[in-house]
Order: structure tokens, then C-alpha cells, then sequence
């Protein structure tokens, strides 16, 4: 028997992001609303085909991330580029190619199906919201490390409407399109080539600046001391990272372990969270926030820590 359908609500939303109902603001709760989050769980011999198929791929040759990936990541933004030029600069048509509707997903180590199209997007919209409203509010300035389409950038504009923005991506058809949200859009953003992997020391930041990456890091798989450092020399106010982390991973459990093999196979981020907590015990920085996260059915891309310079 198929599990019931249900839809997540305030009091779930905020459940998984380990605060109370009350501790949403109102544009928060009322995403949480607007969103299609209807659902239902995956169970029994559905959950095992599920896990043979994530182990199967484990078997085939996957495909490795690194600094040889740009090519890819040049390709991917410039068709996003294009297709918002061709939307009349549609919000919509920055969300990724390899954004899949309908695919089974992980919330905190469990399997769901989603029932709408639209569950991907308007989950990682509130997540992305939510760090915005939560650690950003203060901020005078808001900078995105590997921003790609800038879709993550669209939040920070409309929570504080004319407040700077700034995109930094390694592949130029990024700025293309940070370019012509500035133009048409009436939105107050600029963007810079950025290479993570050699930081360029000329970049700035102004005091209260916050500093957010998101899928970004996994990119770096354990070259991540360069941009480390260089966020730490420049003491942002906050620093957001939505990522996969591995050390976050149980190894006992099953999704989890299978998770842990998958990132170690594709060469995806590894030793951030645990340089951070060697660094909190010196007292370089301090962690305002933790916790697992979203993602596909091989591993959760959208955990994130919260943190600061000390």
C-alpha cells in the first residue's frame, strides 16, 4: 500500500530547522504557505529499489569534480544565460539544467517522492530564504562565492530590496546574467570572475559584509585551505556555507553510509566542517548554526553551517 500523501507545513519546516514555529518570520511562514511541498513517504520495497539504484551507480564510473570541471560549469550557466534572455528575463530560468522535477529526494536521511514538480525548487528556496532572514538581517552587504545562475541571490533581493549584492563565479556566463538582473530586473548587484580554488586577493569586503556559498564548496573536494583563508582574512560578519558535509553523515546508516561513499567516489567536499571545529577551538571563529540538510537521492547538497570570525 502506497504511504499517504501529505504536505509540510509551519510547525514541520520549523521542526527541521530545529527552532520553534515562533521563530519564523512572517515572510518565512507565508513561503512555507505559498510552497509545494506535498509528499509522501518511500517505504518497504519501494525504499529497497530505491537503495539498489543509488548502489548501482555507486558501481558505474562517476565522474569527478575538480578544476577540470569548468568547461561543464561554463556551458551549464551560458544555456541558463540564454534561456533567460529568452524568457524576458524570467526568475524561473535561472534554476539549474540538472535541477531533475519528480525525482525522489532526502530530507535529513530519509527518502520522500514529492508530488509536485515544484518540491526541489520551492524547498531550496525556503532553506536559502530562511538563512537570509535568520543571520543576514544586520548585514551591509551580501556576496555570494560560486553564485552560478545567481538564483540563490533572487531572496537576499527581495528580503532587502536595494541592499549591494555581489556574485562571484569562476565560469563567465555567470556575470552575464548577474549583469542583466542589474539591468532589467532593477536589482543591486554586480558580479566578478572568481576562481575558489586561487582567490583573488584583490577582492574586498566592506565591514558587516555576510558571505553565503552554496553548493559551491563541493567543487574544492579537500583543496579548501586558499578560500578558507582568504574568508577568514577578511572577517565577514557571518558566513553561511549550504553544502554537502560529510562529517554531518551517519555511518551506521544506510542512506547515510551510501551518501558517504558517494561524495568520497565523485570527489565532492571533504574535511570543511571538521577545519571549522579545529578552528572554533582555537578561537578563530565561532559556529552560530548546524544542521543536516536536503538533497538527492545519492547524497544531501543543502546541510549548512552557520559562522562567524571571531
Amino acid at each position: 500500500m502506497t504511504a499517504a500523501t501529505r504536505s509540510y507545513e509551519v510547525a514541520d519546516i520549523a521542526r527541521q530547522l530545529g527552532v520553534s514555529p515562533t521563530d519564523l518570520p512572517a515572510q518565512i511562514c507565508e513561503l512555507i504557505r505559498t510552497s509545494h511541498l506535498e509528499h509522501r513517504p518511500i517505504e518497504g520495497r519501494e525504499r529497497d529499489a530505491l537503495i539498489l539504484r543509488v548502489i548501482r551507480e555507486l558501481e558505474k564510473p562517476l565522474e569527478v569534480a575538480g578544476e577540470h570541471r569548468l568547461p561543464r560549469w561554463e556551458m551549464g550557466w551560458g544555456e541558463n544565460l540564454d534561456a533567460f534572455i529568452a524568457s524576458g528575463y524570467d526568475f524561473a530560468a535561472l534554476v539549474p539544467k540538472f535541477v531533475r522535477p519528480g525525482e525522489p529526494v532526502r530530507i535529513q536521511g530519509e527518502y520522500i517522492q514529492p508530488i509536485s514538480t515544484g518540491f526541489d525548487v520551492d524547498y531550496i528556496r525556503i532553506l536559502v530564504t530562511w538563512l537570509y532572514a535568520r543571520y543576514f538581517d544586520q548585514t551591509s552587504e551580501i556576496h555570494e562565492f560560486g553564485c552560478g545562475t545567481s538564483q540563490n541571490l533572487i531572496p537576499a533581493a527581495q528580503l532587502y530590496p536595494g541592499r549591494p549584492l555581489f556574485g562571484y563565479d569562476w565560469a563567465k556566463p555567470s556575470q552575464g546574467i548577474i549583469d542583466l538582473l542589474a539591468e532589467h530586473r532593477g536589482i543591486n548587484i554586480k558580479g566578478q570572475v572568481f576562481d575558489m580554488f586561487r582567490p583573488d586577493p584583490s577582492v574586498k569586503l566592506a565591514p558587516g559584509a555576510g558571505v553565503i556559498t552554496i553548493g559551491s564548496l563541493e567543487q574544492l573536494g579537500t583543496k579548501i585551505d586558499p578560500f578558507l583563508d582568504f574568508l577568514i582574512e577578511r572577517r565577514p560578519a557571518v558566513v553561511a556555507n549550504m553544502d554537502s558535509f560529510n562529517e554531518l553523515y551517519d555511518p551506521e546508516h544506510l542512506p547515510d553510509a551510501l551518501a558517504l561513499r558517494y561524495d568520497r567516489k565523485r570527489g565532492y567536499l571533504e574535511g570543511w566542517v571538521s577545519k571549522l571545529r579545529a578552528l572554533e577551538a582555537k578561537g578563530v571563529i565561532e559556529f552560530l548554526d548546524q544542521r543536516r540538510g536536503y538533497g538527492n537521492i545519492f547524497h544531501e547538497g543543502h546541510g549548512y553551517v552557520v559562522w562567524r570570525v571571531v
